[in-house]
């Protein structure tokens, strides 16, 4: 029949949607450049003494763990190469981010700029 076509693959669930996108954008790239710029605020302030600065890195943080799972679990979000994400795609983005955040929050921490 003509209107049973199958030619056309059915949409992902979210990859339309103006909400899965800005997540998307939000924890491949504005919450990154944040955590960047809180790096560089906490790297510039005198060592181990801790501010809003450091309450807004683990804020990002948090939002950024937060934004993935949304992401992956309720927008049909694919992995940052545009694949269907595996069951472990969470578990390695969380130990990655919590990870690569500790050690940058540490240095910024003990260095002065």
């Amino acid at each position: 029949m003509a209107g049973n076509r199958q030619d056309t693959p059915p949409a992902s669930g979210g990859q339309g949607n103006p909400t899965g996108c800005l997540l998307r954008v939000f924890w491949m790239a504005v919450g990154n450049a944040l955590l960047g710029a809180c790096f560089f605020g906490i790297a510039f302030s005198p060592p181990w003494q801790f501010s809003w600065l450091d309450a807004g890195f683990w804020g990002l943080v948090l939002l950024l763990l937060t934004a993935r799972y949304v992401d992956l679990t309720k927008m049909g979000g694919l992995t940052g190469d545009g694949e269907r994400p595996d069951p472990g795609t969470l578990q390695r983005y969380t130990l990655a981010l919590l990870s690569a955040a500790a050690v940058s929050w540490i240095v910024a921490q003990s260095i002065r700029i």
